[in-house]
């Protein structure tokens, strides 16, 4: 009789449970922007991983079940069905009002399997006449008798929450999440360093914005990596607009700038470039230094030719090389621009014009064949001031473009050089490129004589 009350007791508890269509059921899977396998199986303890970012790989999707209220054998269920959250599979033998014996099967709260069981495990067993099991659709088969060693159930004690230590739950997991993933909130709190929640103590934070035209005008923050500090550094957008660049660099690219790395940014810059690098929190959100005003050389548009030099040249001076029409010399001191223009007119010549890709790409190969010659070297090109065209000084003639590996993003100064810094600046016409400097930098210079 004992048998029979807790056989109608378990039934009881059965019949209480709705099965939910598998055609309306949520599909439970990780995310498909995050990789939930970078994570270890104890950050399934925080409910926001196990429950909305990686369910699968938690393993706390709602389980499947096969649900009948009475079948002969419990393979004879084919019927399916969908439990709640927090419920597993459950298999029970059962009577009818004339005690014939039946199998019901369904759903059923883990706390009710370990009252009666002791254990949820991995593959079904039983204890009396039921069992239950925590895998999809595993009470399929008849009951066995057998013992089941009654197990506690785990008791967990709270787990901090990343967000409230101000550090992500795993810094390649939520890297590979990004920011994007930052709208979801349950993200957000996993990985609050990278959706910029909070900022570790001990961390610097700048404001990082590709282009704007003033430091207050970025919103955008970004945590740095360790020995990375802020930057503030001009730029230029497509239409020759200054323009400001805020973001986290190594000290390394600071060097290379030339700027000095400093707390409180100030008003005027010694670097390459018009910035600053500064390694306190935000600190890249002082205006940019002013550009100097820089002073084009002296030299006249177009240079009288020195009284003592002839009309014309029907051969190349000493020391010059001929290429094509021309005779070229190439320098080993080096000059400011306004010096070497001038020493070029004192040989009867004038810095060099590259009027032609055939001309450029000739230079190259002379230059690439002498080891010796390593410059870059001045030319006869000048602009005005920055954001304007570069012409020839000696002729007024346009630069044409085909010299400069990119027009827009030709560096700082006035005046133009040509020729190599490093055995591989070829530009895609297969000659060296040429490029702005300040016009007081000092190079090796190439003199140029057309012949008659």
């Amino acid at each position: 009789m004992a048998s029979f009350v807790v056989v109608l007791v378990i039934s009881a508890w059965i019949v209480d449970i709705r099965g939910v269509s598998l055609t309306t059921a949520t599909s439970c899977t990780d995310n498909p922007f995050l990789k939930c396998s970078l994570l270890t199986p104890e950050m399934c303890e925080q409910d926001c991983v196990a429950n909305a970012l990686c369910p699968g790989f938690c393993n706390t999707c709602r389980r499947k079940c096969y649900h009948c209220d009475a079948v002969d054998r419990p393979e004879e269920c084919h019927n399916k069905t969908v439990c709640q959250l927090n419920q597993v599979c459950i298999v029970t033998q059962t009577f009818t009002e004339s005690l014939e014996e039946k199998f019901r099967l369904g759903c059923v709260d883990k706390s009710i399997c370990m009252n009666l069981y002791g254990s949820i495990q991995s593959r079904r067993s039983i204890s009396f006449d039921g069992g239950c099991c925590d895998h999809n659709y595993c009470n399929k088969h008849d009951p066995d008798v057998s013992t089941v060693v009654p197990i506690t159930e785990k008791v967990t004690t709270p787990v901090a929450s990343p967000l409230d230590l101000c550090r992500d739950i795993d810094a390649n997991f939520c890297a590979f999440g990004g920011t994007k993933e930052c709208y979801i909130s349950c993200f957000a709190n996993m990985c609050p360093v990278t959706c910029k929640k909070c900022v570790p103590q001990g961390t610097l934070q700048c404001l990082s914005c590709p282009e704007v035209s003033s430091a207050q005008e970025c919103n955008n923050t970004k945590v740095c990596k360790q020995s990375e500090v802020c930057i503030a550094t001009e730029t230029q957008n497509s239409e020759f607009q200054r323009k400001a660049k805020l973001d986290c660099v190594s000290r390394a690219i600071c060097d290379h700038l030339n700027l000095t790395v400093v707390e409180t940014p100030g008003t005027s810059s010694t670097g390459h470039v018009d910035g600053y690098c500064c390694n306190t929190s935000n600190c890249n959100s002082q205006p940019l230094p002013e550009p100097e005003t820089t002073t084009l050389p002296t030299t006249t548009l177009n240079p009288e030719a020195n009284p003592g030099c002839p009309m014309s040249f029907q051969r190349c001076p000493h020391n010059f090389h001929k290429l094509h029409n021309s005779c070229y010399l190439f320098t080993n001191d080096k000059y400011t621009f306004d010096a070497a223009s001038n020493y070029c007119h004192h040989l009867c010549a004038r810095p060099v014009i590259i009027s032609t890709t055939e001309e450029g790409q000739a230079l190259t190969q002379h230059i690439l064949q002498d080891h010796n010659l390593v410059g870059p070297f001045w030319t006869d090109g000048i602009r005005k001031h920055e954001h304007t065209h570069w012409f020839w000084m000696s002729s007024n003639h346009d630069v044409m473009n085909s010299l400069f590996v990119d027009p827009n993003s030709v560096h700082h100064g006035e005046c133009l050089i040509f020729g190599r810094e490093t055995s591989s600046q070829l530009a895609h016409g297969g000659h060296f490129y040429a490029d702005g400097r300040s016009c007081y930098g000092s190079y090796k210079t190439i003199c140029e004589v057309i012949l008659n």
